[in-house]
Formats: structure tokens, sequence, C-alpha cells
């Protein structure tokens, strides 16, 4: 079977070859004054971890960047302007969403104004910084928990 594939190129699948439905995502370790992480809470009606802590994320829209999805989505659930610093680490593990299967690139990011209070937004009940040492002991939604304990424990 041949299509199409949205930069004009076209790709080739053969018969019994099975394609995997796999989803982008972002996710952001927001880093304020090196002690502090931005976490959202997950809006109740949400379909997976509803109400449950998380680092802020989501989705790379068609024809988006990685780094300027990481912007939109942190815009998008906290009402802030970041600064894209460094890319962390994939995280790919099967089942780290009940949703489907997810790959995730992780950033860390710096507030660009510090004093900026974070507002929640988009798919966020609520949004606030906590210290690096009370993330890495409370329970956070997907994998996040061991995102930041590989992110700060190393």
């Amino acid at each position: 079977m041949k299509w199409l594939n949205t930069d004009g190129s076209s790709s080739f699948i053969s018969k019994g070859e099975m394609i995997m439905d796999v989803t982008l995502t972002v996710d952001a370790i927001v880093i304020k004054d090196n002690k502090d992480v931005l976490l959202i809470q997950r809006n109740p009606k949400s379909t997976a971890y509803p109400g449950w802590w998380a680092l802020p994320g989501g989705k790379v829209e068609s024809g988006e960047r990685l780094k300027d999805a990481i912007l939109r989505e942190v815009k998008e659930e906290t009402g802030l302007d970041i600064e894209y610093v460094d890319m962390f680490d994939i995280y790919d593990a099967l089942g780290r969403d009940p949703r489907g299967r997810k790959i995730s690139i992780v950033y860390f990011c710096t507030p660009l104004n510090k004093d900026q209070i974070p507002i929640a937004g988009d798919d966020a009940l609520d949004v606030g910084w906590y210290s690096i040492e009370h993330v890495l002991q409370t329970p956070l939604a997907f994998d996040h928990q061991q995102i930041l304990q590989d992110a700060f424990e190393e």
C-alpha cells in the first residue's frame, strides 16, 4: 500500500505490517530560582488522571516544531511565557498513558519573568510552584514523578 505524507513524500507498507498509532507529546520541567518546579492540576473532567498534579505539556500539533509546542503548551496551561533551556530526555514506556501510546520529549525550561504569577488555563484546574523536594515525594500523573526523579536525583 502506498500513501502520501504531509511533506509530499510517499511511504509504503507491506501486506501484514502493522501501523502503530503513536502520539508525540512534550512535557516541561519549568524551574524557577533553581528550587521550584511548576505543576498543573489536571481538570477533574480529564480522561486520564483527573484532578492529579502533573508537569505542563501536551500533544505536538501537526506541522509544529517541538520547541514551539512546549512554549505553546506551557502558555496555554499556565499563562507563563517560558524560555527553552535544553532537552532533558525522551520517555516512551508502554502504558505511560492510559489513553494510548505516547512518546514524550521532556524539556528543561525557565520562566521569562520569574515574578509572573501562573494562572490555570486550557485543561488545567490549578497551577503552582512547588519545591523540588516536595515534588519528589508527591505522586504525580502519568510517569511525571519518575521524570522528576530522573532529572533531580542524578
